[in-house]
């Protein structure tokens, strides 16, 4: 079964969220128009330590905590206006912005191979003879197509406890992927992405060989959020056709976007 984040974890990890600053109107000098800006807590990059390892420590089958993240837009809300904050200032916080680099990496990485799997399994079920019918998707290599047709998943009885336990799976692995979705549009959203690519801009301008370790593991950081957000798509076998079309917009944007802003 998949077990629910218990209330003493949610309310540590709501504590760890809610630390990081808050939001505050400020007049525009400029317009006289009231916008709203983020203030960094003072002991801002210690409580996102403290959820950079809340997140990491979660069950990689799962992932719950990230899950909870997800559903209170901690991205959105907190994590990118927190990181466009470090444009307001004379130094950017480059410890803050390596965090915030690590922890969108941990809540960006691919599902696992069993929550893709369940993601895309279609579960037929016929309650009046307790049967659950695991049903493989299109998309398989010739290889696995071969596979199939030898040797093609037998229906099996099944209790109804076995039938809800798949169905949690499924939800949970397509609730972890629509995650990771709005992750990937989060970054197309304004300054967003150019933040992140300033912060590998420095080691990346300098010659391998003057590179010192801080500067290759940046760059290795960096690669691995391209990486996370680049595979990042839909899962399951009956998406709709709507949902792949934006799907593919959104990830032909992102990486002009990627191009636009290494260029520059």
């Amino acid at each position: 079964m998949v077990e629910a984040v218990d209330k003493t974890t949610t309310k540590e990890l709501l504590l760890l969220c809610s630390a990081l600053g808050s939001k505050i109107d400020v007049e525009d000098e400029e317009t006289g128009l009231m916008n709203e800006r983020f203030i960094p807590a003072p002991e801002c990059k210690g409580w996102l330590n403290d959820l950079l390892r809340a997140v990491k420590g979660d069950d990689e089958k799962f992932r719950q905590k990230s899950l909870l993240c997800s559903q209170w837009n901690l991205a959105s809300t907190t994590l990118m206006p927190l990181t466009l904050s470090t444009k307001l200032t004379e130094t950017p916080d480059r410890r803050l912005l390596f965090t915030m680099v690590k922890l969108m990496v941990a809540l960006t990485k691919p599902l696992v191979k069993e929550a893709r799997m369940a993601a895309r399994t279609n579960v037929n079920i016929k309650v009046s003879e307790l049967e659950c019918v695991l049903l493989w998707p299109p998309s398989l290599s010739n290889s696995q197509q071969r596979k199939f047709t030898n040797h093609p998943p037998q229906s099996k009885k099944t209790t109804p406890e076995s039938i809800q336990r798949h169905q949690e799976y499924k939800e949970n692995a397509i609730a972890q992927n629509n995650a990771l979705i709005k992750y990937k549009t989060l970054f197309l959203k304004k300054d967003v992405l150019g933040v992140f690519v300033n912060q590998v801009s420095e080691p990346i301008g300098k010659k391998a060989v003057n590179r010192i370790e801080n500067d290759n593991h940046v760059i290795e950081l960096f690669l691995h959020l391209v990486r996370n957000l680049v595979a990042i798509g839909p899962q399951t076998s009956e998406s709709d056709p709507a949902i792949r079309t934006a799907h593919k917009r959104t990830h032909q944007e992102l990486i002009v976007a990627f191009g636009e802003e290494v260029s520059e």
